[in-house]
């Protein structure tokens, strides 16, 4: 911002408020009052909006202060009642009012930002001074500034300034009841080259001793408690009654509503939204990706004997009666905003609507507006769902929106799945049948107590399999349509809320203030039927896991299905286990078999399966694949990350030691090999004792059947790595 434009900005802003509201003493009393009246009340309403926007060319002077861009949008609403002089006593405020809205941010690139919201009302009695006002009226503004550089120079913000005002003379009310004035401002500064807009608009009026009420329960049973149980989803509505005490005209404002991209963490609002929600249908071509989440579905107010021509944030009444109802659409699994309501009789200007809370609770009155949902503890998450112990599987949370805990499983010990609980209650699309069908899914807020895993799989029956990786990992597992993580490539869950859109690199997104995304994407996995070479049954490619380290996890279905026979589906079972279970960071139980070939030099017989041949004249076996103690075949039996069914092992009572620098040249018949050359004693491996791991990833590194065994009848022994389900990470941020 430049400093011109700052100036201009809170030079107005204070000037438009010492305009618009009252002084505790010195207003003019009305026409008609006199010494000899009993006191008579007046009531003032006004309200005042100043908006403004700056776009530089992303030059700065440090030592200037200024901004490279910056948006505010502030309104403030007040209602006093005067009590006119009489017998000689001065006038007295018995009430004064103020509620605050709005938000506002400043930027300067490299060196800090700020933002700044407004959603406060202040309620004042007779006996307060101005200065404990001017005080609390100060807090309705809060901001969040982060330094970038350790420039301290900068002044350009995103925060007015405020000031105790006065109202308008009386002779300056339009037919004794309002006055109102608006103005708009380009600017632009050649030296700075920036452009600078502001709007302002101030109107205040005095209206008539008159009340209009809505009536909004905050319990979950009962007549009338839609407002409680109310959770949005796209299509779903939630009505409110206004009732006055005189005919008025009424306006319905949606202030502060949120516009996430999409409708859910992983789907963008395209044609297959408007078939998914066909009572929406007659939105398409007007309500875009990044449209309004809560809107005034104009469908609803078609009627021009009733209602303007709405808009999606704004409706207004055209008869006077003594009641309205307005319905708001939400538009959005995590749709967030205020419904705010108006009356205005024959004579004076538009007053906020009273809100009866039933019951009272002590933080309704600060809100400013109606939330939609309900969310009396401010974290962005409907109440409905944050309430512990409600039946509704699995919420029970009320917490930071923009927290990442879950804890189950423990996994490594690192927290969280990627996904704040606001993402996990605004929730994800997921497959629900075939993936060229758009309207095949099913929507899920899933658990911010546990940890969840999204995988897409590009075969049937690999994807039948998956579903049952949640028994072995204890993660909450849930199939993927490619476009449902923006495609194999980029594998994102939670797109919408990291695009391009919203970030222009990284770094969290805020609503309402809060934190609610983190700084990187979450990932989900891909899981492909691929061909692979010589005896590998599955790959994860190119690393182990968390998932946003894992292109692809490979497995050969084919294969396994072939060297399985009977058990093919086990085996095809126990391979994705053990593949799925590299990409979410588990590692073998060691990693030192021997897949050779190398030469045992000290066999004094070759049995079947090694081939006969010599050392320097001496007998020696060439042999293959061997299961070493405590490596890849130990641990626990029935874990998907032990190796199954290799050749031969090593016998608990022997070993397997190199010779001299480890190299040898052997010869069978006519064929001469270098190979590795070992002394020690090898047993056939007992493949009829072996089974493939189907169960839970194992909690102890204490070996289990085949490597139970007593004697040399154990295989492998007891596991060399950690226990697996303690290396689990599905965390990509962390």
């Amino acid at each position: 911002m430049s400093s011109s434009f700052r100036r201009t900005w809170r030079v107005v802003f204070v000037l438009i408020v010492l305009v618009a509201m009252p002084r505790t003493a010195g207003a003019q009393s009305p026409p008609g009052s006199n010494n000899t009246q009993k006191n008579k009340q007046i009531v003032w309403q006004g309200e005042e909006e100043v908006s403004g926007q700056e776009k530089g060319n992303g030059v700065v002077n440090p030592a200037a202060g200024g901004c490279n861009q910056a948006q505010y949008d502030f309104k403030i609403r007040f209602r006093f009642v005067q009590e006119l002089a009489h017998k000689g006593k001065p006038q007295k405020w018995p009430s004064k009012r103020y509620d605050w809205s709005g938000q506002g941010r400043a930027e300067t690139n490299g060196y800090w930002n700020e933002s700044c919201q407004a959603g406060s009302s202040f309620e004042f009695g007779p006996n307060e001074t101005q200065a404990e006002e001017l005080n609390m009226i100060r807090t309705a503004i809060t901001c969040k500034r982060r330094a970038e550089s350790n420039n301290l120079v900068f002044t350009c913000g995103a925060k007015p300034s405020i000031s105790l005002p006065t109202i308008v003379e009386w002779d300056k009310l339009r037919d004794n009841c309002s006055y109102s004035t608006a103005s708009d401002r380009n600017g632009y500064d050649d030296i700075s080259q920036v452009q600078t807009q502001t709007h302002y608009r101030y109107s205040v009026w005095v209206a008539p001793q008159s009340d209009a009420v809505m009536k909004v329960k905050t319990v979950k049973k009962g007549p009338n408690s839609q407002y409680y149980n109310f959770v949005p989803e796209p299509g779903d509505t939630i009505s409110f009654l206004v009732k006055s005490t005189i005919p008025s005209l009424f306006r319905f404002t949606l202030e502060n509503v949120s516009n996430l991209p999409g409708y859910a963490m992983n789907a963008s609002v395209d044609d297959s939204f408007f078939q998914l929600f066909p009572g929406l249908q007659h939105l398409k071509g007007q309500y875009q990706n990044d449209s309004p989440d809560l809107i005034f579905d104009p469908a609803q107010y078609k009627d021009r004997t009733l209602w303007k021509a709405p808009s999606f944030g704004e409706v207004e009444t055209v008869k006077y009666g003594n009641a309205a109802s307005v319905t708001v659409t939400a538009m959005d699994y995590g749709a967030y905003g205020h419904l705010h309501a108006y009356f205005k009789g024959m004579c004076g200007g538009w007053t906020p609507v009273t809100v009866k809370w039933e019951p009272v609770a002590s933080n309704n009155s600060a809100q400013s507006g109606i939330t939609i949902p309900m969310d009396q503890d401010d974290n962005l998450i409907a109440d409905r769902l944050d309430q512990a112990n409600n039946g509704i599987t699995p919420w029970g949370y009320a917490g930071d929106p923009g927290s990442d805990d879950d804890k189950d499983p423990r996994g490594d010990g690192v927290a969280g799945d990627g996904l704040t609980a606001f993402e996990e209650y605004r929730g994800f699309m997921i497959k629900s049948g075939d993936c060229n069908d758009p309207l095949k899914v099913t929507h899920i807020r899933t658990d911010p107590g546990h940890k969840d895993l999204f995988i897409r799989s590009d075969d049937p029956m690999l994807e039948r399999m998956v579903t049952m990786f949640s028994y072995v990992s204890g993660l909450q597992v849930h199939p993927l349509c490619p476009r449902q993580y923006q495609g194999d490539n980029t594998r994102i869950v939670n797109f919408t809320l990291h695009s391009g859109q919203l970030r222009s690199g990284a770094g969290s997104i805020e609503l309402e203030g809060k934190t609610i995304s983190q700084d990187a994407p979450q990932h989900g996995l891909y899981l492909s039927n691929r061909t692979l070479d010589g005896g590998k049954l599955g790959e994860t490619s190119p690393s182990i896991g968390p998932p946003r380290r894992v292109a692809v996890v490979k497995v050969d279905k084919a294969k396994c299905m072939r060297i399985g026979g009977a058990k093919g589906p086990i085996i095809l079972a126990s391979t994705i286990f053990h593949e799925l279970g590299h990409a979410i960071g588990i590692e073998h139980h060691g990693q030192g078999n021997i897949e050779g070939p190398i030469v045992i030099m000290n066999a004094p017989i070759c049995p079947n399966g090694t081939t006969a041949g010599t050392v320097a004249g001496a007998h020696a076996c060439k042999v293959g694949w061997i299961a070493m103690r405590k490596q890849q075949n130990s641990g626990e039996q029935s874990c998907p990350m032990k190796y199954i069914w290799w050749s031969w092992y090593v016998p608990s009572s022997s070993s397997l030691t190199a010779v001299g620098n480890g190299t040898v040249t052997f010869i069978h018949g006519t064929t001469t090999e270098p190979l590795l050359g070992y002394v020690g004693q090898l047993k056939l491996y007992r493949t009829d004792l072996d089974s493939p791991g189907l169960s839970e990833f194992c909690n102890s590194q204490k070996g289990t059947g085949i490597n139970g065994l007593p004697g040399d009848a154990n295989h492998a022994g007891d596991a060399e790595r950690g226990i697996c389900a303690s290396q689990i990470h599905v965390n990509d941020v962390r």
